[in-house]
């Protein structure tokens, strides 16, 4: 594998490289979704409305070691899988003093990035070498993209500065619905297209090797608390798809949800259906426009769908 630099000449990549030292990894390209145009499109959309939801880059407290003026020396921030760079750019542009360094298998990152933020081309699954004083590790939507979570949360584990901390922000792709008792809002599986969609898709997952349960609650805190960190925190945030809540904030979020759904959804079914259950375009295109058609439909406001968003975050112990 060719070691590439993201970044413009002109900038400090020198000092920057340093800080990681990536290995061969024999499977880079093991994916399960398509890297296309429409999919880099599709993964900023899912860092807007983790941003929406969260109102801050960063959720695990650990801002105060990412402050220069409170540190003696250069301190690094990682952001594993970071497909177009957008969070580690705003978090360089947040911290000035913390060196801030994506990794993703894919080379998409602008050249023209602040001079404190780097990318690097490898897999996150391959060996880790750090020499730089790795105080925080992030990661957005990696939950169904790892072979080997604990394997990786040790090397995240290992990597880390005592007191670091660790972020895990995913989507859980089990779809449910808000039904109404005595004014209580409870959670209920749906039994709808778009339900149904997911249903299949996620089997089709499992028939590739993939592991969907990963993203439900408390299978991923459980894998960090079992690598060896501590103060661990799995936070959810309801995320709707469609314009049906009453609160402003989430009629904007259900809306990049119901876009992100519909139009990803062709992308996200090629792998599971066709290659995973065999199933012939003509029949994906078809699961695909009834979930579409449902998305938009009278059925699915009064439904009012959502999926979870989940953020786990937790400390290298002192």
């Amino acid at each position: 594998m060719t070691d590439l630099p993201i970044q413009d000449s002109s900038s400090s990549w020198d000092s920057a490289s340093s800080l990681w030292i990536p290995h061969h990894a024999a499977n880079v390209w093991r994916f399960y979704f398509p890297i296309k145009n429409e999919e880099l499109e599709m993964e900023d959309i899912k860092g807007h409305i983790a941003f929406l939801v969260c109102e801050d880059l960063i959720l695990a407290p650990v801002k105060d070691q990412l402050d220069g003026s409170l540190s003696t020396s250069p301190v690094t921030t990682v952001d594993l899988g970071c497909g177009s760079g957008f969070w580690a750019i705003d978090v360089a542009d947040t911290f000035p003093d913390v060196n801030v360094l994506g990794i993703d298998c894919v080379p998409r990152q602008p050249h023209w990035v602040p001079p404190n933020c780097s990318f690097w081309w490898d897999d996150v699954e391959s060996d880790w070498t750090s020499d730089s004083r790795l105080v925080y590790i992030h990661a957005l939507e990696l939950a169904l993209a790892i072979n080997d979570w604990p394997r990786l949360l040790s090397q995240a584990y290992n990597n880390l500065e005592h007191g670091g901390w660790i972020e895990l922000k995913y989507f859980d792709y089990h779809p449910r619905r808000e039904s109404f008792n005595a004014g209580k809002a409870i959670a209920t599986s749906a039994s709808d297209p778009m339900s149904q969609f997911w249903e299949v898709i996620n089997y089709g997952l499992s028939v590739l090797g993939v592991d969907h349960t990963i993203s439900e609650a408390g299978h991923i805190l459980s894998l960090v608390e079992k690598a060896g960190f501590q103060h661990a925190v799995e936070r959810e945030f309801n995320v709707p798809i469609g314009r049906w809540s009453q609160d402003p904030k989430l009629r904007e979020v259900g809306e990049f949800c119901a876009f992100l759904v519909s139009k990803g959804a062709h992308i996200i079914a090629d792998m599971p259906l066709r290659v995973g259950l065999g199933w012939h375009v003509t029949a994906i295109k078809q699961l695909v426009s009834r979930m579409r058609d449902y998305i938009y439909s009278q059925e699915a406001k009064i439904h009012q769908p959502y999926l979870t968003f989940r953020v786990v975050y937790a400390m290298k112990p002192v």
